[in-house]
């Protein structure tokens, strides 16, 4: 059921900030405390590796990424403590180094993902760091790791356009911003207040009062007590044919792809845990005010999208249920999740990430960018960290779905979650085919898991042993594993080779009294 919209609070116009102490955004704030308590965590490096292809200027490429260092102040910015409050620092003279190693083809991957473990200092900084690649081969590789706190994918995207733009045009310049990031944490600060906030506040305590504690996914592992950061990434696609599908059917329902791609991913994982109130995490930009679409920072929100799935209800149902709560969601946007958290209050458990430990998105791919002589094409990493039990985001390239499955290592292996991706597609195809089938008759598995599942794992007959006493079947069994314990006599076990050679003892005994069979 959709909630009643409240009004939207009307913010005012973003301005140059004057000169003075610079607080935190509330997104930054939020990392800070994280890294207060987890300091030298790499869990939330914004990390990317681009190859480059065809002739490559070094020098121009660095100058091009150091002017759009120079331009963007976050990008210039740590974080000190004023008095127990954070506060952003920008430097004016910050210089980018650019580090060149030759390496090996297979070496590349390993590299890029040491790179995006090393953790930053948010006290000294840089927060940005940018190393180059040479490949024996005569290509490049071009891995940028920031940290979130100045950073969003978003940004990366910038970064990458705009030093392909000054690489292109030596001595170029861009049209000035009309503001920083300092000035939009100012402007931020100045208008979230509790009153101002308070009608969507109260809209988000409605929606998620009485929101479970969790989502116990069937893991490989018990959940350990307090969260580790280390993960691992998966790569999955989804054919052009199922991708065509879901996009005529999202248009038939009057939905966006994401709403059918959550919607189905929700049935997922209702079956998996038979849990009907599932809660997941979803991104999105934060950039509702045009001043903000060209600038480098932290601006990405995290919505929280709760929906109840009733299996007896068809999945054409589902759709347009999730599409209400997104629609709801999107309308009160502007509660930064770190406030959302503190007026929630959720049962704190150092085990679970707050809200939700399931992440679901849909964005926007980056680009294929020309450097000159070269192309600049972005490559997905494996960045060896997970901020979330699973996350699970999608990308639209050539018809086709590209994904990127990040998953914590602590509760799952590959295979169970490759495993799990599959079940997803299989679900996606009869959702789009048989949309007004029940969510409980949906398929989930796929032929051959379905034929082992079934068939395979069900062939039970077997021969009786061809023996004509229980003695000899024991003997058998000494045989084959003659150190396993066979019975224990009090707290003393007796292996099978150690109780034959006392029965052996006992037979002789009454043999030579006249016993027989």
């Amino acid at each position: 059921m959709s909630l009643a919209r409240s009004p939207r609070f009307v913010p005012p116009a973003l301005v140059r900030a004057p000169d003075t102490v610079v607080p935190l955004s509330f997104m930054q704030q939020r990392l800070w405390f994280i890294e207060q308590l987890e300091p030298g965590s790499a869990a939330y490096n914004v990390s990317v590796m681009f190859r480059l292809h065809g002739r490559l200027d070094r020098a121009a490429l660095r100058d091009a990424l150091q002017a759009v260092v120079n331009r963007h102040a976050a990008l210039r910015t740590h974080f000190t403590d004023v008095l127990g409050e954070a506060r952003q620092v920008v430097d004016d003279d910050f210089v980018l180094a650019m580090p060149i190693d030759e390496v090996r083809e297979a070496d590349v991957a390993a590299v890029a993902r040491g790179e995006a473990q090393r953790a930053f200092d948010l006290a000294t900084g840089p927060l940005v760091r940018v190393r180059l690649l040479a490949i024996d081969g005569g290509d490049h590789a071009l891995i940028v790791v920031t940290h979130h706190s100045v950073c969003d994918q978003w940004s990366v995207g910038i970064l990458i356009g705009e030093a392909a733009a000054f690489y292109r045009s030596a001595g170029a310049s861009l049209p000035a911003l009309a503001v920083t990031y300092p000035d939009f944490a100012v402007w931020q600060r100045s208008w979230m207040t509790a009153d101002a906030l308070a009608p969507q506040l109260a809209y988000w305590r409605a929606q998620l009062a009485d929101i479970p504690d969790g989502l116990d996914l069937p893991s490989d592992r018990p959940r350990p007590a307090t969260r580790s950061g280390r993960g691992a990434r998966l790569f999955p696609r989804l054919p052009r044919g199922l991708v065509t599908s879901l996009i005529d059917f999202s248009r038939r329902e009057r939905v966006t792809l994401y709403m059918t791609l959550l919607a189905a991913f929700d049935t997922l994982l209702w079956r998996y845990t038979g849990q009907s109130d599932v809660v997941t995490g979803a991104p999105i930009a934060g950039r509702n005010r045009h001043e903000l679409e060209g600038l480098v920072g932290f601006f990405a929100n995290t919505l929280v999208l709760r929906v109840g799935v009733d299996g007896e209800r068809s999945f054409r149902d589902l759709v347009q249920r999730v599409r209400a709560v997104c629609l709801d969601a999107y309308a009160h946007q502007d509660v930064p999740f770190e406030q959302l958290v503190d007026a929630i209050k959720p049962t704190r458990d150092l085990s679970r990430t707050p809200i939700f430990e399931v992440m679901f998105g849909l964005q926007t791919p980056f680009p294929q960018v020309e450097l000159g002589e070269s192309t600049l094409a972005p490559t997905l990493l494996d960045a060896g960290t997970a901020t979330f039990d699973l996350t699970v985001s999608w990308e639209l390239q050539d018809g086709e779905l590209a994904g990127w499955v990040e998953y914590n290592t602590d509760l799952f292996d590959a295979p169970t979650v490759e495993r799990m991706i599959d079940h997803y597609r299989v679900l996606l195809e009869a959702a789009v085919t048989r949309p007004d089938d029940s969510l409980a008759a949906l398929p989930l598995l796929g032929a051959a898991e379905r034929d082992r599942v079934v068939y395979a794992w069900n062939r039970t007959h077997t021969s009786p042993p061809q023996v004509t006493h229980v003695a000899e079947l024991f003997d058998a069994q000494a045989r084959r594993t003659p150190d396993a314990i066979a019975v224990l006599a009090g707290d003393e076990p007796v292996t099978y080779r150690e109780l034959d050679q006392r029965a052996e003892r006992w037979a002789a005994i009454l043999r030579a009294r006249g016993c027989g069979p």
